[in-house]
């Protein structure tokens, strides 16, 4: 996942900086408020969620002076703050409320100038999260190593200002939510047995709402 997430950002700058008139690089920063509704056939108590902070290093590939049309890339982290009610159970992807994973993004983004200064953004794509979890103690002598994967997709909508045409700062919302989950498991007692379960596709009900801030530079 990793080697293909990597080549996937090294194609989309390739192409940037033979056809685009406009880049933007940098980081974007938000707060992903979550809310589980359930996982396969076991569906969550209403008081169920999640708060994490996504981190990436993104950019926007425009093929206009000005905007218009480009291509959203980003890969970076997402950081489990707290969870509670089922999903601090049964979360296929953190399984603690300290955990972080490998997250990347890839979609279309839109830019509709305003002024020299102001802009509106929309996009929509994907958002992928990877997270490894080694030597995992869970009781009587069980120790597990934990893999997982979550393909989200999402939409956005936020507001640009360029500044001195070379400083970006974006701020806006993006709301998003699970198509494909997998969860695999190997497990071992500490004295005799050992144990793998490669986890089949899961189906999860959840929404995310993330306010972001992003900060780029402009080329």
């Amino acid at each position: 996942m990793k080697k293909i997430v990597l080549i996937l950002i090294v194609l989309v700058l390739a192409a940037g900086s033979v056809f685009a008139s406009q880049n933007k690089l940098g980081v974007t920063v938000g707060p992903a408020f979550g809310w589980g509704f359930g996982m396969a056939d076991q569906k969550y108590s209403q008081n169920t969620g999640a708060t994490r902070l996504l981190v990436l290093l993104d950019g926007v590939t425009y093929f206009d002076d000005d905007g218009g049309l480009g291509i959203d890339f980003g890969v970076g982290t997402l950081m489990n703050i707290k969870q509670w009610g089922d999903w601090k159970q049964f979360d296929p992807i953190f399984n603690s409320d300290f955990n972080a994973g490998l997250t990347f993004r890839l979609g279309l983004n839109y830019k509709h100038p305003l002024n020299d200064i102001i802009g509106v953004t929309v996009g929509a794509g994907f958002l992928g999260t990877a997270v490894w979890r080694d030597s995992v103690f869970l009781g009587e002598g069980i120790l597990a190593d934990m893999t997982s994967f979550e393909l989200d997709v999402y939409g956005e909508i936020g507001v640009d200002f360029l500044l001195a045409r070379v400083i970006s700062i974006e701020v806006g919302v993006m709301m998003s939510g699970p198509v494909f989950a997998n969860y695999n498991i190997s497990s071992e007692f500490i004295h005799s047995w050992y144990y793998e379960w490669n986890g089949e596709n899961l189906e999860l009900g959840a929404f995310y709402l993330t306010p972001f801030l992003g900060v780029s530079f402009v080329f």
